[in-house]
C-alpha cells in the first residue's frame, strides 16, 4: 500500500463497539464508515427499533500507512485485519456497494463463506446432532446438506455453516482474514 495515498481499511473493533470506534475516528478528523442496519428487536414489554452493524466487529477507515499508528490508540480498535502481512484494501466501488445495498434493501443479512466441497468430511459442532461425522452433499452459502451414515442409515439435513467444522479442524470459527 502507497505510504501517502489514503485507501478504505478494515478494522478489527472490540465486540459491540463499532459505532463508537466510528464516532472516535471522526472525532479525530478520519472518514470512517460503520454500515448500520435498522432492525426491530422484541423485549419482553415492547417492541424496538435499532441500528445494529452489518458486519459485526468490523469498521472501515480512509487511512494511509501513517495513519494507522493514531487510529491504534483509539480505545475499542483491535486491530487493523491484514492478509499476507499487508493491511486489507477495499475499493471505494466495494464501499459505494455497500452503502447503496443497505438504502436500498431492508431484509439483509451477512453470511460466512466457507467453501465446502461436495464430498468433504465435516463434523456437527452443536445441536442435536453434535459430534457426528458426515458427507457434504450440498452447498448453498447458507445451508449445508450433510448427509450422516454412522446412524446405520443415510439422513440428510440442512445445518447452518456455523454449526460444522472440516474433520480435524479446531473447533473454532474460521477467518478468511486473520491479523498476521
Amino acid at each position: 500500500m502507497d505510504q501517502i495515498e489514503k485507501k478504505w481499511l478494515v478494522l478489527y473493533t472490540r465486540p459491540r463497539w463499532e459505532k463508537k470506534i466510528d464516532q472516535a475516528l471522526k472525532d479525530h478528523s478520519f472518514k470512517s464508515f460503520c454500515p448500520l442496519l435498522r432492525v426491530t428487536r422484541k423485549w419482553a414489554d415492547r417492541l424496538k427499533s435499532v441500528e445494529i452493524p452489518l458486519f459485526p466487529s468490523y469498521t472501515f477507515v480512509l487511512a494511509n500507512n501513517y495513519d494507522i499508528a493514531k487510529i491504534m490508540q483509539i480505545s475499542g480498535v483491535l486491530h487493523v485485519v491484514k492478509h499476507c502481512g499487508n493491511p486489507v484494501v477495499i475499493t471505494i466501488q466495494e464501499i459505494e456497494n455497500i452503502k447503496s445495498t443497505i438504502r436500498t434493501y431492508t431484509d439483509i443479512e451477512v453470511v460466512s463463506v466457507q467453501p465446502y466441497r461436495l464430498g468433504e468430511q465435516i463434523k456437527v459442532k452443536d445441536g442435536l446432532l453434535s459430534h457426528h461425522q458426515g458427507t457434504v452433499t450440498a452447498y448453498n452459502g447458507r445451508l449445508v446438506i450433510l448427509t450422516i451414515k454412522n446412524l446405520g442409515f443415510a439422513l440428510t439435513v440442512k445445518i447452518k455453516p456455523e454449526h460444522l467444522s472440516r474433520v480435524g479442524e479446531p473447533l473454532q470459527n474460521l477467518r478468511a482474514y486473520q491479523q498476521v
